[in-house]
C-alpha cells in the first residue's frame, strides 16, 4: 500500500526538480518490490532512479546514492542468478565498495543492507572467507550505531557462514 504514497511523493519531488528526494523514494520502492518478489519491478525503479541521480549535483550524496544503486543492481543479478561478470552482482558489488570509500575512506567494505547482500552473494558465490571478514566489520558498525534489524541479519549471515562450513 505504501507504493500509490511513494509514487505520488515522486511525482512532486521531479516536477520540483527535487532530484535528490526523487532518487531516494525510488531506490526505496526498488526495496520494497524486492521484498515483495518482484525483480521486475525492481529493475524499472532503479532505472528510474538512474534517471534522478544523473540530474542532481555532484557531491556525498549523489555518491551515496549511487551506491545504494549500485548494491540494489547487483542484488537484483545476484537474485537472477548472474554472479561473475563485467555487469553481473560481484563486480557490481565491487564498484560500490570502491564508491563507498571515496564517500567514507575509513570503510574498506559495504556496510548496513549493502554489507549484509555483499556478504550474502560472497558467500553463495564460494568465497566465505571475505563474507566473514565484511560481516564481522559490519556487525562492529551496526552495533555502534543501533542498527537492530542490520545487527540481526549480520548474525543471520555469520550463522549461515557457520551452517556451510558444517559448525
Amino acid at each position: 500500500e505504501a507504493i500509490w504514497f511513494i509514487e505520488r511523493k515522486n511525482k512532486f519531488a521531479v516536477e520540483t526538480e527535487d532530484y535528490h528526494n526523487a532518487s531516494i523514494g525510488y531506490l526505496n520502492l526498488t526495496e520494497i518490490a524486492l521484498a515483495l518478489g518482484d525483480l521486475a519491478g525492481a529493475e524499472r525503479y532503479i532505472r528510474q532512479t538512474l534517471t534522478y541521480a544523473d540530474r542532481m549535483d555532484v557531491g556525498d550524496d549523489r555518491r551515496g546514492i549511487q551506491c545504494d544503486l549500485l548494491m540494489w543492481m547487483a542484488w537484483v543479478a545476484f537474485l537472477r542468478g548472474e554472479i561473475s561478470g563485467e555487469y553481473e552482482a560481484i563486480a557490481l558489488f565491487s564498484r560500490a565498495q570502491e564508491l563507498e570509500r571515496l564517500i567514507d575512506f575509513n570503510k574498506r567494505y559495504l556496510y548496513s543492507i549493502r554489507g549484509i547482500c555483499h556478504a550474502d552473494c560472497l558467500r553463495r558465490a564460494g568465497d566465505p572467507a571475505t563474507a566473514r571478514i565484511i560481516t564481522d566489520i559490519n556487525l562492529v558498525i551496526c552495533s555502534e550505531q543501533g542498527w537492530q534489524q542490520n545487527i540481526s541479519q549480520c548474525h543471520r549471515v555469520l550463522g549461515d557462514l557457520d551452517a556451510d562450513s558444517g559448525q
